[in-house]
């Protein structure tokens, strides 16, 4: 009979086990059980204490806790509906079972004896355990492998609490880890949209990562202090202006505006004049005397966008501004001298055009000292996200709005489209979706038109074609004003003029249904 000090003092134990596990941290559970179950064997004076769990079919039975004085072995697995077939149904009915010697057990349980004594089991105690009242899934089991004992009746319902205050702990440890695993998912599934942009070079405007883009910073830290002409090559919207400005802004020069001129937006008559300024009634419209961009460039740099495009005939007076710092305004003989940094920019074949003798090869050798490729936004999706998170910014603040995530799933499709209108593209659907999306979710559609699939094969030129086509089908032939499509591709409308004309695309191909 067990004695009112011994019930009193497993009692104690009982609740000193309660109160260490109220509120314990999710990675103190597994030490503090372990901690239970040798107080456990210490306080029973037994030899081995195990918490069990049952398999998803409930044929074995695994050790996930266990503590075992020094001599005796720890189990850690058996498959009890071979092994222990009589009490692995009393325990799935939810009985406990309690053996003082193995002659206490039914004759039906003869393989369980022999198991038993296999485990040097001679005397012992075993309770399931089920979860919220459900079926059973672990079990506490506590045994003496070298004598026998008689076990008090108190001991079934207080090794039921004993499993019980585990069971609890496992189960919130297990929660806790879910919710820290949903939230990790979370942060791996979900582009942060707060995170501030910095790049090691310093050029806030140029966002990005990748090898690419590193190797053209290095280039441009690499000229931007000398004099030498810049000649930026790369398909329209690469953002050849904003390294325009980089070498610009690092260059001694940076006191003084950098002059943009661009070669296609101005119409052949007029470019000459842009350029190098007239005297008034040098023709009818001349009705005062104009400074040319070259010279409001003087000190300074000029970019020179689409250079590409420039008239014939008037290439040999560039080609003598680089050479010599020289020219005259329309009208007057007087010569100007300047001194101006040039960074030219194209994003036409320009060997193809000298071989056609649409451009002087002596002005392309002038301009082509120091030419630095801008790859397509294709060629760099990993600097996507981070693109995506400055232009998401830029707009979100002009709107007044703010926008946390974007899906891991939108980004990856971001990085799978082929952007032929390449950053200039990505800021016009970004800043499309910070107009449409509502807090603070960003939800972004990308243009209905084609993806290239590089595996095609596709020519620049029909890429070129095909995303012109779907613009103009988008916007219903609208050219030029708001929401027209030069506006969405970026590019002054005579020039998306020129380029239809060229690419010979009618109206007929877009037709629509």
């Amino acid at each position: 009979m067990e004695s009112t000090e011994n019930r009193i003092e497993f009692e104690e134990l009982i609740s000193n086990l309660s109160a260490e596990f109220v509120n314990l941290p999710s990675v103190e559970v597994e030490r503090h059980i372990e901690e239970g179950l040798k107080q456990i064997v210490n306080f029973l004076k037994i030899e081995r204490s195990t918490l069990f769990k049952f398999s998803e079919d409930c044929k074995e039975l695994y050790s996930i806790y266990s503590y075992a004085v020094e001599g005796v072995n720890i189990w850690e697995r058996m498959p009890v509906h071979q092994d222990l077939p009589w009490l692995l149904g009393e325990w799935l009915h939810g009985r406990a079972v309690v053996f003082n010697s193995h002659d206490d057990l039914p004759e039906k349980a003869v393989v369980d004896v022999r198991t038993l004594k296999k485990m040097k089991v001679t005397s012992g105690a075993c309770v399931p355990l089920s979860v919220g009242g459900g079926s059973v899934k672990y079990a506490l089991a506590i045994g003496i492998a070298r004598f026998t004992r008689e076990w008090p009746s108190s001991l079934i319902p207080r090794l039921k609490l004993v499993g019980g205050i585990f069971i609890n702990a496992l189960i919130r440890k297990e929660y806790d880890e879910k919710i820290n695993a949903l939230i990790e998912q979370l942060k791996s599934d979900n582009i942060y949209l707060q995170k501030e942009i910095n790049t090691q070079h310093g050029f806030e405007e140029i966002v990005g990562e990748s090898h690419a883009l590193k190797y053209i910073l290095h280039q441009v830290e690499q000229i931007a202090t000398r004099r030498t002409p810049v000649f930026l090559i790369g398909e329209t919207g690469t953002g050849k202006e904003l390294v325009a400005r980089a070498i610009h802004q690092s260059s001694d020069r940076k006191d003084r505006p950098m002059i943009k001129v661009n070669c296609a937006a101005l119409p052949a008559t007029l470019i000459e004049s842009e350029l190098f300024g007239h005297e008034k009634g040098t023709f009818t419209s001349a009705h005062q005397q104009q400074i040319g961009r070259f010279e409001y460039a003087d000190g300074a740099t000029i970019f020179l966008d689409e250079i590409g495009e420039l008239p014939l005939e008037l290439q040999p007076k560039l080609l003598r501004v680089l050479q010599d710092g020289e020219f005259e305004r329309l009208g007057n003989p007087r010569t100007i001298k300047v001194d101006v940094r040039v960074i030219a920019a194209t994003n036409k074949d320009i060997e193809e055009a000298v071989k056609s003798g649409q451009f002087r090869r002596d002005l392309y050798y002038r301009i082509n000292v120091f030419p630095i490729s801008i790859p397509p936004l294709r060629e760099h999706p990993e600097d996507i996200p981070l693109l995506v998170n400055a232009v998401v910014r830029r707009y979100s603040k002009e709107m007044g709005k703010q926008f946390s995530f974007l899906s891991k799933q939108a980004i990856e499709k971001l990085q799978n489209y082929s952007w032929p209108g390449n950053v200039r593209e990505l800021e016009n659907v970004i800043e499309r979706a910070v107009i449409l999306s509502h807090e603070p979710d960003l939800k972004i559609d990308l243009p209905e038109h084609p993806v290239v699939d590089a595996s095609e094969g596709k020519t620049l030129v029909n890429v070129e074609r095909s995303h012109i086509i779907g613009i103009l089908k988008d916007t219903n032939w609208k050219i030029k004003g708001v929401s027209g499509a030069a506006e969405i591709l970026g590019i002054n409308p005579s020039t998306l003029r020129d380029r239809i004309e060229k690419l010979g695309i009618e109206r007929t191909h877009i037709t629509t249904q």
